[in-house]
């Protein structure tokens, strides 16, 4: 009895050994998680580098977190890890999406770059707290179209397009931000005067001292950034704080997003005032 439970636990302990090593195992519980009955399934169909990040979602459940239905496109999200579900195909990022406030992700399938193909915008909300909310912007290529390859090892000339679902974040709009927004603040007796210029436009604000503490001001860009889409268009708003020291919004940057092969600018920015109601 002794040997034969023996054999049993090496047995399970190789067995275990095993699937937590093989790549061809499920990365998410096959479980059905959709209304229309649909299963997630597996596939290796990812990237060497991709498959690392993937490797440890193993024995995880992972959960629907956004959808196009009617396009067949399904975003599950693991530990600080999702899964795309693009038209039966599963393709795998390493992106954090979950927060203690608790808000899904958002995605968009739209020809952003305008060049006849679509691309696949996902909004996650990665920041939260007082003071702070803070979305990401991702955009990914998902067209299939082949390319003509000029590279002479190739076997054929038509390959597959090398941006075939890759994605990008939006991680530098502060840069331009910077050089386009100027903010400056003045102390005054009884208010505090904060001045801020963008494309040409100027906007002044004063904000009544509750009282006479002499701490000093600053002004700039605060943590809030928010993705939004509407009618077509990625928009984006950044909010302007006033610190003393914890920040107090006065107003945004809100601007249109404009995406073309990677690249990502700010277009039409503007200075929106929060006004008390």
């Amino acid at each position: 009895m002794i040997r034969r439970t023996t054999i049993i636990l090496i047995c399970f302990l190789f067995n275990f050994s095993f699937i937590s090593c093989t790549q061809q195992e499920d990365l998410f519980a096959e479980e059905n998680k959709l209304e229309e009955g649909i299963e997630v399934q597996h596939t290796n169909n990812y990237t060497s580098c991709e498959a690392e990040a993937a490797m440890q979602l193993n024995n995880i459940e992972a959960e629907l977190i956004s959808a196009i239905p009617n396009r067949h496109i399904y975003l599950y999200g693991g530990l600080n890890k999702v899964m795309l579900d693009y038209e039966g195909e599963k393709f795998y990022y390493d992106w954090s999406w979950s927060t203690p406030r608790n808000i899904q992700p958002r995605m968009y399938l739209e020809d952003f770059s305008n060049d006849g193909n679509n691309e696949l915008a996902v909004i996650l909300h990665v920041g939260s707290g007082t003071g702070v909310s803070i979305d990401e912007l991702h955009i990914i290529e998902v067209s299939q179209e082949e390319y003509l390859s000029e590279d002479q090892t190739h076997k054929e000339y038509m390959v597959k397009n090398p941006e075939y679902f890759k994605a990008y974040c939006y991680k530098d709009y502060t840069d331009q931000l910077q050089r386009e927004v100027k903010m400056n603040i003045k102390e005054k007796p009884n208010s505090t005067v904060a001045t801020i210029e963008v494309n040409g436009e100027k906007h002044t604000i004063n904000i009544q001292k509750e009282n006479k503490n002499t701490l000093e001001r600053e002004i700039g860009l605060g943590q809030t950034i928010r993705f939004d889409y509407e009618e077509g268009s990625l928009l984006a708003a950044f909010g302007i704080a006033i610190f003393y020291p914890h920040p107090d919004y006065i107003g945004e940057i809100a601007a249109e997003v404009n995406y073309e092969a990677g690249r990502f600018q700010l277009n039409h920015m503007k200075f929106v005032e929060y006004r008390d109601e």
